[in-house]
């Protein structure tokens, strides 16, 4: 009776390990099988074309833009008297990368209404287009409250074409400096610097939405060389500012970057009738440049803030031992 028991119990052992290790083989062989479907049904979808989609970015110029972050634009040139009006293109590109055509495809570019207002009634200024062959390219402007729009919109952009465009915008130096007087006859000099803020937004089918934001800001000076000096020299002090906003030992090692698009262009007389004079300033797609400034780690700085750190904890530690040592023998 007792050998049948035993007998019965190794049967059942055995069952089980052989049940488990069913389990084990099924449970992969599913998972394989899964696995084999899901990429054949893969390989059809991508050898259809299922997977395929439009991919539109935006460039200034021939560098692409980043749409997650605020792109700083220098805008330089030799501007004329306050009693001229300067007229500025910024050439923009939208790419589309993808493997798919972009259908529906529209952008809506937005400015500060003082920008492109005082052109109304002055000088006939059209956006301008370039677009592959047989192309429509349609263009549509608002002003609503403090802001002006301009509609883009085209049916289709195919991979690997390109459509361009370039709206005029008014030309104002973006910083000031001058002497102020004082309540208490004081002479105060301040020097202000500001930006022209613009936003694009891209749309299309089969695309989600993507937004664009640019600081641009214009410079007067009287070539290219000079402007990239003071591109510099504004972007180390943003970066020193970023610095001194870190916390003490972070700003030690920290490694900073900063990165502007900059282009210098030469003004061209447009109109010069009944005392009015406008010149035109265009920034050709190759002058539009990217500078990269970086603020490096403070070597120097963190070598001697981590020898003291040593130094210290080496003291404190000689202080430790010591004072175990003198408690040991005064026990004893």
């Amino acid at each position: 009776m007792q050998k049948r028991s035993s007998l019965w119990k190794y049967t059942v052992d055995v069952a089980a390990i052989i049940g488990c290790l069913g389990t084990v083989f099924f449970g992969w062989l599913a998972v394989k099988v899964t696995r084999d479907a899901a990429r054949d049904a893969r390989e059809i979808a991508v050898q259809s074309g299922s997977f395929d989609k439009p991919n539109l970015r935006l460039l200034l110029g021939t560098n692409e833009l980043e749409n997650d972050q605020m792109n700083l634009v220098f805008l330089g040139a030799a501007l004329t008297s306050d009693k001229a009006i300067n007229v500025g293109h910024l050439p923009f590109i939208i790419r589309n990368t993808g493997k798919k055509t972009a259908k529906a495809v529209e952008v809506l570019d937005q400015l500060p209404k003082p920008s492109r207002a005082p052109l109304n009634g002055i000088v006939e200024m059209k956006t301008e287009g370039f677009l592959s062959p047989r192309a429509e390219f349609h263009t549509e402007m608002k002003e609503i409250g403090n802001f002006s729009y301009i509609y883009y919109s085209t049916e289709a952009i195919n991979p690997g074409t390109n459509i361009g465009f370039s709206d005029p915008f008014i030309m104002e130096p973006t910083e000031f400096e001058g002497d102020f007087e004082t309540k208490d006859k004081f002479k105060v000099r301040v020097a202000v610097q500001y930006s022209i803020q613009q936003h694009l937004t891209i749309s299309a089918e089969d695309q989600e939405k993507q937004d664009y934001s640019l600081s641009v800001a214009i410079l007067n000076v009287h070539d290219e060389r000079a402007l990239k000096d003071r591109v510099s020299r504004i972007l180390g002090e943003r970066l020193s500012k970023r610095r001194s906003q870190l916390p003490y030992l972070t700003s030690l090692w920290a490694t900073l970057q900063e990165n502007a698009y900059f282009a210098y262009a030469e003004p061209k007389m447009l109109v010069d009738k009944d005392g009015l004079q406008v010149y035109e300033v265009k920034y050709p797609f190759e002058t539009i440049r990217v500078l990269t400034v970086m603020n490096r780690r403070r070597y120097f700085a963190a070598s001697v803030y981590g020898l003291t750190t040593l130094i210290v904890i080496a003291t404190l530690t000689l202080l430790v031992l010591r004072l175990r040592r003198r408690t040991r023998e005064a026990k004893a």
